[in-house]
């Protein structure tokens, strides 16, 4: 049974307990808990239609469907986010590219009687292969797609990822053909209907306008080419030509009619005779049809002991086997907390009556119509399982049942299906039971005494809106992750882990999360409306007091400070109040209410006072004096906003507190070219407003579509402050702001690199086998290319390194904080040694012997080893900030333009300078000295006594220099590069600064904008199609982190490779294509990798010689972060189904040969 639409949202598991339902003198706190949990769905459900309506609370289907065409055309930018360097525009380097991986929870893993299981998302319905000997081969419609399991359950892959809509309530399997399935979709607003005939690998848009913006409940194949599908509000529909069209109009069926109008609660086939359904229809009755569903003359609804019309709503039902098919049991209620009766007729529905042993199984259930759901063993007429939050068994038809639920403690709640293997599959009684649940998949093999939770790596847990969020600013704090699921309650990440598991923390229907920025232990959770915070991340949970009935938006002040912000109000109700806790989210007091209910909170990360927070209204309102509390003063700064449709999300830059963008959901109805109205940006802290969703008149592919956005976020771009230089003998690299990696093999042309570093990179060397770079945070990594870096050593957080140097045989990096000197001979382990000098130093350098360092207060110090060091004097009590041996001799530079230099590192003189400011480092071509200036000039000599000032090629601040053996490259603040041959004439090779960029999501996917919002693209490669519901941005690291929580598919994070990598996005499914005619798809190829992709090979390695590419020339090469298209033509020369699969050889070292699947029907 596919359950009510208007509550398709269930309860969940809870760890405490393993199961919802304790029988016990506790039932009434479990009545209040179920109540509170219909009326948090009522608002999850009133968000749903919300989010595709309009300003007037009209749904808008038809806009929806409108922007098809329009994301499908959009470009896909294939790149991660970065710090600096970012995007393709102004400041921008070559990038690498980037992919969506998923990063779980998959599984979920939670606490059941017999030990911890794996908790996936809802399963709606079952479909299991009858071929072979035993049950491999399964399918799930679950909330994220279909899922198919070609092992029995012990492995799982998502079919439908690429579908236009991919939230599945029902699936078939052809009984004439295994490889031919259907799958039916639930809330679409667009295409409901889609047909694979290659085993779920390609799949077609099929049912026509019949099949738009329908609620499939199931689909069954009484004969050939026989297609009868339920809904939940139009009724049953039949198609003669599978599936393409449907309708009443016999013999056609394709005027887009109904067969039964009302609410398709479930649909069957008779156990002996196929060419017999059975419909069941909300408040009408079974009906029975013996011709494949063209005539429904007989309402079993009618015979004696049925229920009486208008008595009931929703009927589930199930029929037996063996010995006969006469027994019928019918599930009936009369609304989600009304149930009517369990009735059996014996005769084949000629007469019922009610079960008067269901009476205890309702008494300790408390939720119908959502979860009921129905079956009879097929070898075992008696042996009858009836579902509704749990699963029941009764061995006696129905006439008693078991005194606890044979799934309590051993499954998840809420049950949406049950089906048993295939006749083809049977042992022994009892035959072998499957259930879908809000949990996922589970398998009993002896009749529900033992169950088997089948989710292995199944990712498709329902995330809220607002309900992501991550730890940041470092790579510890980053491996924690908290999502509010709908179902499965809140739940955790943490470092250890193994794989994509996530623990269940809290139970309910988890919604808003807020992590704290520099503790993520420390987490704010709303669980049905429930305060709850921890600080042991998730071990356990406190409430918190002065809070109102329910909770909704939470925000954590990322100041550092202890201020927790929550929205709260009446249940069932959006919140209009805005409570604030000084203590760490322990403590609340009332600090504004608003005149509408608040959807979301910002805290100015630059200014605590500064809060912001979006109502359902539209408005956007704001204080900037927050640490007032009670007495803080709120305007709305609401002109140019599209007021009636929810402010869904707030992102303000934390580098300019004047710009701040609001995301939108609902639906415009401006048709493109126009901009749509979901994106606003403000540059004046909210006095006036821009539409920033595209550009009037502007391609509408590069428009944002007028579909609803749930997230905003905004990557702040970059000053792109350059800081170090290093030549390896053919590459420079080049580090500086947030983990800033460059690569160059001229020093002229630049790479963006991935180092998934948190803290600014102050230096880098060569050390012959190996890059070695230091910095902020006491960080140092290592690099076999420049291109894949390793973190060695991390902290203390306020340490600043920020000299390194290699002898040959140890490496030894200063330390700007203390006068640390860490030495490593690998660049692996590292040795601290806290009395090398008696002041911090600045930087390091190696040569005759010896290392020399310098550092504050004219300090050098000396080591023959590394390990032991003497304190050298020097006419100087300036700090010394570079230090490099230049022939024969060392020289130092440093703050007000000093410059020294020693034969031997001991004994040092002071040179005449031609400049005041800073001397920031030091490079030897072997003939001249350059030395780098604040100013953005150089200093240049010949001997190290006699020097001179000249302008480079820029005006910024120069920071770093090194010597390739070719030219001088110098960098900077602002992106500069600048190169000399020698030393006297520069070149500007300069990026400018890294712009900012605006990111939302929506109900497709995650979309991004390098110009200020004037164009869109699509974020990343190979994200399902899911509504994303929240984004969880740490820019702290290069390239920033981005996870995603998605509405059914669980959470992704954008992600970089240090090779080549390939990823192909591709649905070929040719349909129907007239014989001697021919069409033309393309599968587009993506290096989502760091290094070029070289394409080899791509032919044919299976099936139909009707397919075949064209115009490909290889080999080809790939750029990172671009894309090909490879062109694939369907000709066939005869009618019927048709498939192949490509083959696709590259060198990308993971997945060196890619499959890529083909069909199409000769018509």
């Amino acid at each position: 049974m596919a359950g009510d639409k208007e509550h398709r949202h269930g309860p969940t598991v809870e760890a405490e307990e393993g199961h919802r339902r304790p029988h016990d003198n506790g039932e009434e706190r479990e009545r209040q808990k179920e109540r509170r949990e219909r009326l948090t769905r009522r608002l999850i459900e009133e968000a749903t239609r919300l989010a595709r309506s309009d300003a007037s609370k009209t749904f808008r289907a038809d806009v929806w469907r409108q922007a098809l065409g329009q994301m499908g055309g959009m470009r896909i930018a294939p790149m991660p986010l970065f710090a600096g360097f970012g995007g393709g525009g102004a400041g921008s380097a070559s990038l690498v590219g980037a992919q969506w991986t998923q990063v779980g929870p998959a599984p979920l893993r939670a606490q059941f009687s017999p030990g911890v299981g794996a908790v996936a998302g809802r399963v709606y319905d079952i479909a299991i292969d009858s071929s072979g000997a035993s049950d491999q081969t399964i399918y799930l419609a679950t909330v994220g797609g279909i899922w198919k399991s070609v092992d029995g359950g012990g492995s799982w892959a998502p079919k439908t990822d690429r579908l236009p809509w991919n939230m599945m309530a029902a699936v078939a399997i052809d009984p004439a053909n295994p490889s031919i399935i259907y799958a039916g979709a639930t809330f679409s607003p667009g295409p409901s209907l889609f047909r694979s005939i290659d085993g779920g690998e390609t799949w077609s848009t099929i049912g026509g306008p019949a099949m738009l913006g329908q609620d499939v409940t199931r689909i069954v194949i009484p004969s050939a080419g026989v297609v009868l599908v339920t809904t939940f509000i139009y009724g049953l529909f039949r198609s003669v030509d599978g599936g393409l069209s449907f309708g009443n109009n016999a013999p056609l069926y394709n005027n887009n009619a109904t067969m039964l109008s009302g609410q398709g609660w479930d649909l069957r086939l008779d156990t002996a005779t196929p060419t017999k359904v059975y419909a069941c229809i909300g408040g009408q009755g079974i009906f029975v049809s013996t011709d494949s569903g063209a005539t429904f003359p007989t309402n079993l609804f009618n015979s004696a002991g049925a229920p009486a019309a208008g008595t009931y709503n929703a009927v589930t039902m199930t029929q037996s086997t063996q010995p006969n098919g006469q027994s019928l049991y019918a599930s009936v209620a009369v609304s989600t907390t009304v149930y009517l009766g369990l009735y059996k007729s014996t005769n084949g529905g000629t007469s019922w009556a009610a079960q008067a042993g269901a009476a205890p199984v309702v008494a300790a259930s408390g939720q119908f119509q959502f979860n009921q759901t129905i079956g009879v063993d097929p070898q075992d007429a008696a042996r009858l399982y009836l579902g509704f939050e749990e699963v029941w068994l009764s061995t006696n038809g129905g006439t008693s049942f078991g005194a606890t639920p044979v799934t309590a403690g051993k499954t998840h709640v809420d049950h949406h299906a049950i089906t048993f293997s295939p006749q083809s599959h049977w042992g022994a009684a009892p035959t072998r039971v499957y259930v879908g649940h809000d949990g996922g998949f589970a398998a009993s093999p002896d009749g529900g005494t033992t169950w088997n939770n089948l989710n292995e790596g199944v990712a498709t847990l329902l995330v809220r809106l607002a309900a992501l969020d991550i730890g940041r600013r470092s790579l510890v704090n980053s491996q924690y992750s908290y999502a509010g699921t709908q179902d499965n309650g809140t739940d955790v990440r943490t470092p250890g882990l193994p794989g994509n598991d996530w623990k269940f923390s809290l139970g309910g229907d988890g919604s808003q999360v807020a992590v704290d920025t520099w503790d993520p232990k420390k987490a704010y959770a709303a669980v049905n409306g429930f305060y709850q915070h921890t600080s042991t991340a998730g071990a356990t949970w406190t409430g918190g007091a002065g809070l109102p009935a329910s909770v909704a938006a939470l925000a954590v002040d990322p100041n550092g400070i202890t201020n927790v912000y929550a929205a709260g109000g009446a249940p069932g109700a959006w919140p209009p109040q805005l409570l604030q806790s000084a203590d760490t989210g322990a403590n609340f007091s009332l600090m504004h209410a608003f005149p509408a209910g608040i959807l979301c909170i910002a805290v100015d990360p630059s200014a605590s006072n500064t809060v912001w927070v979006g109502l359902i209204d539209g408005t956007v309102w704001r204080t900037d004096n927050a640490l007032a509390g009670a007495g803080s003063t709120w305007n709305s700064y609401s002109t140019g906003l599209p007021v009636g449709r929810g402010a869904t999300s707030i992102a303000v830059d934390p580098f300019n507190s004047q710009r701040v963008v609001v995301g939108y959901w609902g639906v415009s109805g401006v048709p493109p070219p126009s901009r749509s109205q979901h994106v606003y940006l403000t540059t004046n802290k909210g006095s006036s407003w821009t539409d920033v969703s595209g550009t009037d008149g502007g391609p509408a592919t590069s428009n944002l579509p007028d579909r609803g956005v749930f997230a905003v976020a905004l990557d702040p771009g970059s000053s792109n402050g350059l800081f170090g230089v290093a030549w390896s003998g053919s590459l420079v690299v080049v580090v500086g702001l947030f983990g800033t990696v460059l690569t160059s093999p001229d020093g002229i042309n630049y790479t963006a690199q991935a180092s998934n570093a948190y803290d600014t990179l102050a230096a880098v060397t060569w050390m012959g086998t190996q890059f070695v770079a230091a910095g902020l945070g006491g960080s140092i990594l290592t690099s076999p290319d420049g291109v894949g870096w390793t973190a060695r050593k991390a902290g203390p957080s306020w340490e600043a390194l920020q000299g390194i140097a290699w002898s040959g045989t140890r490496l030894a990096v200063t330390s700007a904080s203390a006068g640390t000197i860490y030495t490593s001979i690998d660049g692996i382990a590292w040795t601290a040694n806290a009395a090398a000098s008696p002041q911090a130093l600045l930087d390091i350098t190696w040569s005759g012997g010896q290392f020399v360092a310098v550092g504050y207060g004219g300090t050098v110090v000396t080591s023959p080893d590394g390990l032991t060091w003497t304190a050298r004097a020097t006419p100087t009590t300036d700090n010394l900030v570079a230090v490099i041996r230049a022939g024969t001799q060392f020289v130092a530079s440093g703050v007000s333009g000093t410059i020294l230099t020693s034969p031997d590192g001991v004994t040092w003189t002071a040179r005449v300078s031609p400049t005041t400011n800073e001397i920031n480092a030091l490079a030897f071509s072997g003939t001249r000295i350059v030395g780098v200036v604040n100013t953005g000039e150089v200093v240049t000599s010949t001997d190290g006594i006699t020097w001179a000032i000249q302008p480079s090629a820029g005006f910024n601040r120069l920071i770093g220099v090194a010597w390739t053996g070719t030219m001088f490259v110098a960098v900077g603040d602002r992106g500069t590069v600048v190169t000399s041959p020698d030393g006297l004439t520069w070149t500007d090779h300069g990026f400018g600064e890294a712009p900012f960029a605006l990111i939302a999501g929506n109900d497709v996917t995650v979309l991004r904008s390098i110009d200020s919002g004037a164009t869109w693209q699509v974020l990343g490669v190979g994200l399902p199609t899911a509504s994303c519901m929240a984004l969880a941005l740490d820019w702290t690291r290069t390239p920033s982190l981005l996870r995603v929580g998605t509405e059914g598919r669980s959470v992704f994070e954008l992600t970089t490779a240090p090779t080549a990598r390939v990823a192909m996005i591709s649905n070929l499914a040719f349909g129907r294509v007239i014989v001697g005619s021919s069409r033309t798809l393309a599968a587009k190829v993506y290096n989502i990798g760091s290094l070029p992709l070289t394409v080899t090979g791509f032919s044919r390695t299976s099936g139909s010689a009707a397919f075949t590419s064209t115009g490909v020339v290889l080999p080809m090469t790939i750029a990172p972060g671009a894309e090909a298209d490879f062109s694939l033509r369907f000709q066939p020369t005869a009618t019927g189904n048709a498939v192949a699969v490509f083959q696709l050889t590259s060198n990308d070292p993971v997945t060196p040969n890619v499959s890529v699947p083909l069909s199409g029907i000769g018509a």
